[in-house]
């Protein structure tokens, strides 16, 4: 996510705040050290929001950052 090598398109969630109210809540700002200081936002407070990122193929992923 950090190098760019998951496109845009690879990267989907559960909800997204809305853009008419809030810009650049988008999936695809959903990076690490972003420096343009957008996010994705979630469209709700809620525990059960989720990112989905497509490998491609079936991968063993051994860890992650929050």
């Amino acid at each position: 996510m950090i190098s760019g090598t998951i496109a845009d398109w690879q990267i989907t969630s559960s909800s997204t705040y809305p853009s008419s109210l809030v810009k650049g809540c988008e999936e695809k700002n959903a990076r690490l050290f972003r420096t343009n200081g957008l996010a994705w936002c979630a469209k709700f407070k809620s525990s059960s929001e989720w990112l989905q990122i497509d490998l491609g193929v079936q991968a063993l992923v051994s860890e992650y950052f929050v």
